[in-house]
Order: C-alpha cells, then sequence, then structure tokens
C-alpha cells in the first residue's frame, strides 16, 4: 500500500517494481491509501483471493498492542508498540479488553496468512521521496543483476543480558547459534560465525558490516534505541541508528534481535537505516522485547533455500503457533523492507492458476503479491562456519 501523497512522485519506480515481479511470476495489484482507518485496510486485505503479502509504502496506518514483561531483575514492566501482525493475521479477533484504543488480547488462531512489509521513511533523516526512489532503485537493481554480493552470511550472536551469563545467554551463544550456523550453511557456501563474548563488541561488529555479505544474523542487547553490547556483564560498546547510517554496511538482508530496535514510530529508528543505505533491502526484528527467530531457526532457513523471506516468515511464524514455541513473540515482528524478495535474484514467483480479482475500493495504493504453491527447487553446496 502506497500513502496517495506518495504515489505520482514514485510513479515510474512503483510501476517498474510491478514489472519485475510480474517478470518473475507474481499478479501485482497497486492501489492508493488516502485516510483508510487500519481496520478497513485489514478488512481490504481479508477479501482478496490467493493473497499471499502486502508491500506498505509511506505513512500507512499501524495498530499498536501492550503486554507486560518480566524484565532481568524479575519486575513487571510494560510495553506499547506498533503491530503489523495485526494484518498478517487476518482470521484472529483482535481485542482491546479495557477500551483505551490498544489491542491487548488475540482470540481464535493467531498465526499470520499474509506477510506485510514496511517502506517508512518520513520520520528519516533526509527526503522521504529520495530516500524511497533509491529503495527502489536497489531494488531494481538487485534483481536484475546490476546490484550483487558474495553467497556469504555473518551470523554474530552477543550476550543477552547485563549481569553474569544467564540461560538466555547461553543458549543464545550456544545452542541457537550452533542450530542457526547449521541452518545458515546449507544455504551459503561461506558463513562466518562471531559468538564469543569476548570478541563481540560494537567496533568489531561495524568493522564487520563494512565487509560484503547477502545476510546478516545479529543478536544483540538493545536499550530500545540502538545496540548495546556487553563482556563479562559491562557495556562493551554501543551502536546507534545514525552510526548504521554513516557506516552503509554492505549487506543486502537482515535478521536482528535487538528489543524495540524495529519501532518504526521513533525518529531515525534502528531498522530503517540498515534497509535505507546503498544496499540494504530487507530486515526483520522486534518492535517490542519479544526476541526474533529464537526458536526453530531451521523451518525459515529452510524454506528460504527456495522461496522470499516473506513466506519463509510464513511457515516459521505458523510452525511457532502450532508448535506453542514462542508463539506471542510474533505479534512484536517487523519487517522493514520488500518480503518478496529471496536469497537469489532469479528466485522465481510462479504465477497462480487463477486471477487475483480487481476490486473496488477507495484506497490510494496497495502493492499486494500472490504466488503458487510450486517453487523451483536450486541446489547450493553447503558450506562451513567460519
Amino acid at each position: 500500500m502506497v500513502k496517495d501523497i506518495l504515489y505520482w512522485p514514485l510513479e515510474d519506480r512503483l510501476l517498474r517494481w510491478k514489472q519485475d515481479k510480474e517478470r518473475l511470476g507474481a499478479e501485482v495489484l497497486v492501489k492508493r491509501v488516502s485516510d483508510e482507518s487500519p481496520s478497513v485496510i485489514r478488512s481490504f486485505l481479508k477479501n482478496i483471493t490467493d493473497l499471499v503479502g502486502c508491500l506498505m509504502v509511506g505513512d500507512i496506518p499501524y495498530v499498536e498492542f501492550e503486554w507486560t514483561y518480566s524484565d532481568i531483575d524479575g519486575k513487571q514492566q510494560y510495553d506499547r508498540f506498533p503491530s503489523d501482525h495485526y494484518f498478517m493475521d487476518l482470521n484472529g479477533d483482535w481485542i482491546d479488553s479495557d477500551r483505551n484504543g490498544i489491542y491487548d488480547k488475540i482470540l481464535g488462531e493467531m498465526g499470520p496468512e499474509i506477510w506485510v512489509g514496511r517502506l517508512k521513511a518520513s520520520n528519516l533523516y533526509g527526503n522521504e521521496i529520495d530516500i524511497l526512489k533509491r529503495y527502489f532503485d536497489k531494488n531494481h537493481d538487485y534483481l536484475t543483476g546490476a546490484l550483487t554480493m558474495p553467497s556469504r552470511a555473518l551470523l554474530y550472536v552477543d550476550e543477552s543480558t547485563p549481569g553474569a551469563q544467564d540461560d538466555v545467554t547461553n543458549y543464545y551463544t550456544g545452542a541457537l547459534a550452533l542450530k542457526t550456523e547449521e541452518s545458515l550453511s546449507r544455504l551459503y557456501p561461506e558463513v562466518v560465525v562471531v559468538r564469543s563474548p569476548r570478541y563481540t563488541n560494537s567496533t568489531d561488529y561495524l568493522a564487520r558490516l563494512r565487509e560484503p555479505w547477502n545476510l546478516a544474523r545479529l543478536i544483540v542487547h538493545s536499550g530500545g534505541f540502538g545496540h548495546h553490547f556487553i563482556y563479562d556483564g559491562q557495556w562493551d560498546g554501543k551502536v546507534y541508528p545514525l552510526d548504521i547510517r554513516n557506516v552503509d554496511p554492505k549487506c543486502f538482508f537482515y535478521l536482528i534481535t535487538s528489543c524495540n530496535n524495529f519501532d518504526y514510530r521513533k525518529r531515525d529508528y534502528m531498522g530503517a537505516w540498515y534497509v535505507f543505505g546503498t544496499y540494504g533491502l530487507l530486515a526483520i526484528g522486534d518492535s517490542s522485547v519479544r526476541d526474533i527467530l529464537v526458536v526453530l531457526p531451521e523451518i525459515f532457513f529452510y524454506t528460504l533455500k527456495d522461496d522470499c523471506f516473506g513466506n519463509a516468515y510464513l511457515r516459521w511464524a505458523r510452525e511457532c503457533v502450532i508448535q506453542g514455541r514462542n508463539a506471542i513473540n510474533i505479534i512484536n515482528y517487523a519487517m522493514i523492507g520488500d518480503p518478496s524478495l529471496g536469497i537469489t535474484p532469479s528466485q522465481p514467483i510462479p504465477e497462480f492458476s487463477r486471477a487475483v480479482p480487481l476490486m473496488t475500493s477507495v484506497f490510494a495504493v496497495v502493492l499486494i503479491m500472490t504466488y503458487a504453491n510450486n517453487r523451483r527447487s536450486k541446489e547450493r553446496r553447503e558450506g562451513s562456519g567460519a
């Protein structure tokens, strides 16, 4: 969905993006959004046959969710955050039990039916239209082979909380890191793993972002507005959004566990500068405090081998709900960028057996893609971690 005031300045980029996707086998609807409410938008998405995903461009309305959680000292804390899961979960009943205008409960099956990506740049340093034009230009360059990176991945895992080593940190730097490394090695011939707290710090991390990568997977503590590295219970350097902007990382795709870094209500939010630099195409992270991809990473990466990021997310999130593995966490996941992309630009998007019906609406722009279930398999040789 594209905000109406952005449509004409971006029209040539939007139509080129549409053509790029259609050449890969998708069917795309383009519509504009003016002042529709989140509930109207959700209803519109729900009524599209065979819908798989929606890319929201500009200041498309969002809803907020609220919950309480236990901090590292066991104290109950409150958080209120934007949740795009509202638009992905098309058959759950979202409840505002205390009628304060913020959702706090989901009844029924909460697994996502579609994926949603956002391109929100109005609250960033710089000109919104120029930022979005550059994004669509590099998206096109990636799909046409003009923008490339070597087939290598970075897995960077720091201590998760201040203080002594705890079970969460031991799990993240141990079992989770090893399972993630194994899964990544099925996608990339080179996987670089940095998971010793002795070596993970802000300086080293920024230096590694200057190297070329196809994908970076980061797990690091957050102060809510950046990455806060830790070593032996002490701060080991901090990275803020404008640090990422200034470094201009040489990487296409990011999977980032760092609390609140994808709260796109904030000025110069962290997730944005991973995507709106010279090379970034998609970043997935937390808009609140529930960590992403910390269970069942093998399902996400197995799907990503032959499918786009959005569909890999859908399969993974549904499995979390089915198995009851951190299912609540998916409420705060946010995708900044284009989730229809895969780790290779020539990834096919097979056509549907039936067309998507054009629907009458007063919306101003929705970029929506539909896909068939079948996917062409591509062999990739397995690599070993470094």
